[in-house]
């Protein structure tokens, strides 16, 4: 023990025989007279035994390797003139090579913190070794551990005092961050109150999800429950969580991402890897996620696909895991029309179907998959508006090998009008919408509504061809199809 550390042990007298095992009391006894007394060991003192003339060899109820033993002690340990830990102790026995201290029944254990805003951490347990070369406290049996913003159950744990680290090797479980935690193993920083778990499951409540600013404050929080294989959060000073192979959930959608990190301070949210979204309205795949929780607003990079799910499908959905079809990057000119040859035209179910592709109020009613390099999505109501960037491209099949297929250099879809616009740089003609009946359109910008009851569609610029309905006035062998350029708005 250097000069800078002392060790103070305090005991109220309350069985001499079981206090001190000693023949014959001699001066121990006047020392034991007052009801309370104080011992403060340093590096000279610990090497000298003040009761080996006093001390038999062979003590009855005390073990050979016991060199004191005393009970219904306080524990105090300094560091550098300052009360590092102490705790009550029912009993405390000082081992022989004055190393190792055994307590047992540890009570209103207490390490006191640096900073005032992390308050102090409070311990107890059923036995514990305290050891003078290592400056650690290895405790054993069920545990309890807490501090500001954590509250820990273990079965065992080893505080470093000299590292200021709580190390938990067994199960433990409790409050975390304002939630519920439960981990394989974990550890604490006594400074920072930083938390690494593994196998770790957390459930709580992270501020700003709410939608509606005036909503009670409790509906503005929103439970999340998060598992990973490992988990680490930084502490008060930069308060980042990050969570390895992770999953989370709020009940309204999923999230799966090879990492995770939730920056507490500033509320935003960064998933990475190929992360994987699931909800009610949607699912996406990109290579990373941000959702700026305060802001309202998700940005989707890289390789997105996303699945826009039919209206019907939204209601009761439980996020859940599903397989997004596949869909590859195509160009027009490798999309054909398949619309079979038939020399006696399409039957009434065909031409059934085929007014089912072109009407704008069946778009919600089939799955549409997207393609594109960035969304950049603002989910805060009142202002929800998805804009998406790098070719995008999307594609919805109905029955019977029907199918329609819209490209374009930039699109955004308004959330508040359900207005779905294509937009192509200037002077260029980039917005491009076939189908399988062979319709072949471009123009500056399309404008779709997709409102329920809505079907109006407009179109900048446009041109192309339309193969025209078998039942128009056209002659015969001018029924399948039409070509030709239109004009306007």
């Amino acid at each position: 023990m250097s000069t800078s550390e002392s060790i103070q042990i305090a005991t109220r007298y309350r069985n001499q025989r079981r206090l001190l095992a000693a023949g014959k009391w001699v001066g121990a006894v006047a020392f034991l007279a007052a009801s309370v007394w104080v011992v403060q060991w340093s590096q000279e003192l610990a090497k000298v035994d003040p009761f080996a003339g006093l001390r038999p060899r062979q003590i009855p109820g005390l073990r050979e390797e016991v060199g004191i033993k005393l009970e219904d002690v306080e524990f105090s340990y300094y560091r550098n003139g300052k009360l590092s830990t102490k705790a009550d102790v029912e009993k405390f026995e000082i081992i022989r090579d004055r190393i190792t201290y055994e307590m047992s029944g540890i009570r209103n254990g207490v390490i006191a913190q640096k900073s005032p805003e992390t308050g102090p951490i409070q311990f107890a347990a059923a036995t514990a070794l305290w050891r003078t070369d290592t400056k650690s406290l290895e405790v054993r049996g069920q545990t309890r551990i807490a501090g500001k913003d954590f509250d820990f159950k273990t079965s065992g744990l080893t505080i470093d005092e000299a590292k200021k680290l709580v190390r938990m090797p067994k199960p433990v479980s409790g409050r975390l961050k304002g939630g519920i935690a439960r981990a394989e193993s974990g550890s604490v920083n006594l400074n920072t109150e930083a938390f690494s778990g593994k196998n770790i499951r957390f459930i709580g409540r992270l501020p700003g999800v709410s939608q509606d600013p005036d909503a009670p404050q409790e509906a503005k929080r929103t439970a999340w429950d998060v598992q990973s294989d490992t988990m680490d959060d930084s502490g008060k000073e930069t308060r980042i969580m990050t969570y390895v192979d992770a999953s989370a959930t709020d009940g309204e959608v999923l999230i799966k991402a090879p990492k995770i990190l939730l920056d507490r301070k500033s509320d935003v949210l960064t998933a990475s890897g190929r992360v994987f979204y699931y909800s009610g309205k949607a699912n996406i795949v990109a290579d990373s996620v941000v959702v700026n929780r305060k802001e309202k607003r998700a940005v989707f990079s890289g390789n997105v696909v996303m699945l826009v799910k039919k209206k019907d499908e939204e209601t009761n959905y439980k996020p859940q895991e599903e397989e997004l079809p596949p869909f590859k990057p195509l160009v027009p000119d490798e999309v054909k029309a398949n619309r079979p040859e038939d020399s006696f035209g399409p039957s009434q179910a065909e031409k059934d179907l085929d007014k089912k592709l072109r009407d704008g109020e069946t778009l919600r009613e089939y799955p549409l998959t997207l393609l594109a390099k960035n969304i950049d999505y603002v989910y805060r109501k009142g202002s929800r508006l998805a804009k998406i960037t790098g070719d995008p491209q999307g594609r919805q099949n109905l029955p019977d090998n029907r199918w329609r297929q819209v490209w374009t250099y930039e699109a955004e879809y308004n959330g508040e009008t359900e207005i779905l616009k294509t937009f192509s740089r200037d002077g260029k003609f980039e917005s491009r919408m076939k189908n399988s009946i062979g319709d072949d359109l471009v123009a500056r910008i399309f404008t779709v509504h997709t409102k329920e009851g809505d079907e109006r569609f407009s179109a900048e610029k446009i041109k192309g061809k339309v193969y025209s309905d078998p039942d128009d006035d056209l002659p015969r062998d001018d029924k399948k199809k039409t070509t030709g350029t239109t004009g306007g708005g």
